[in-house]
């Protein structure tokens, strides 16, 4: 099972269009199983899609519609013009920039049977940046679910310490997950939210794997880690799992040397054995 995870900052600089093609094509060579993708974007004027045009999408149950530059209905039409068949969902959470709709977009070889979303922050106000909220999908003959989140940094009070106790309550039924996507908190930094979710039981895929690849996922001159020297590499893009697995291999990818830079962040690729017995990936 091959799982990938990715801030896209998409639709973002006048870069945009090679970075896509890059994505795309990086896509089109690693097929992973799962794909968790964040600041998933679209302008809010431009045209609504056809929906005799979609398949395969399973809604969230947002009232914002797709429209025709949203980047998840772009990669999915390109990857459906290759013959590369994924089960797609899309989840709008805010006004990004000030002049997107922002959401989370989570893709899957398998049917997905179900979908869930959690706002993270205390409100859900579409027009407040601070607004955080998380995407969860289940699919396989597991069970077993998927969960793509964009949190907040640590702040001591509020941040991301109330967001992690909100995405930790919608946990309690489910019985085998992952967690992937931007977490916002380096994997470097003691007693805060990296400290949090693994002794809340969570297992860290870098630490599980066999062989790694690459560890820092950003750099502290993007967007909201302006502090500190810009060369310092931060690991804030994580793969969790709720319980202990076999973890073959962990990848930093879009770091300009394993697949082309295609965003601000880098993403990460982990390759798990899948549970004997219980099909699926």
């Amino acid at each position: 099972m091959k799982l990938m995870t990715v801030n896209t900052h998409s639709l973002v600089g006048e870069d945009f269009p090679l970075r896509a093609e890059a994505f795309f094509e990086s896509i089109l060579l690693e097929l992973p199983d799962v794909i968790a993708m964040q600041e998933v974007n679209q302008t809010p004027d431009a045209p609504v899609v056809d929906s005799d045009t979609v398949s395969r999408f399973v809604s969230s149950g947002a009232s914002i519609p797709i429209r025709e530059d949203n980047y998840a209905y772009w990669l999915w039409r390109k990857l459906s013009e290759e013959g590369i068949s994924y089960y797609w969902t899309w989840f709008p959470i805010k006004r990004g920039y000030g002049r997107y709709d922002e959401g989370l977009a989570t893709f899957s070889r398998l049917p997905i049977d179900a979908v869930e979303t959690v706002y993270l922050s205390p409100n859900r106000d579409y027009e407040d940046w601070h607004t955080r909220a998380a995407l969860a999908i289940q699919c396989g003959a597991r069970g077993e679910w998927f969960y793509n989140a964009h949190m907040s940094r640590w702040s001591g009070q509020g941040g991301f310490m109330d967001e992690w106790k909100r995405l930790k309550g919608s946990f309690s039924t489910k019985e085998s997950l992952w967690l992937m996507g931007d977490l916002n908190n380096p994997a470097e930094v003691r007693d805060e939210g990296y400290d949090t979710v693994t002794k809340d039981g969570f297992f860290d895929a870098y630490l599980l794997a066999k062989d790694r690849s690459g560890e820092a996922t950003a750099r502290r001159g993007i967007d909201g880690w302006g502090d500190g020297n810009a060369d310092d590499g931060l690991r804030i893009d994580h793969v969790w799992c709720s319980e202990r697995r076999e973890i073959l291999r962990y990848r930093t990818v879009f770091d300009g040397k394993d697949l082309p830079v295609v965003s601000d962040h880098f993403g990460v690729i982990v390759e798990a054995e899948s549970k004997q017995g219980r099909g699926g990936f």
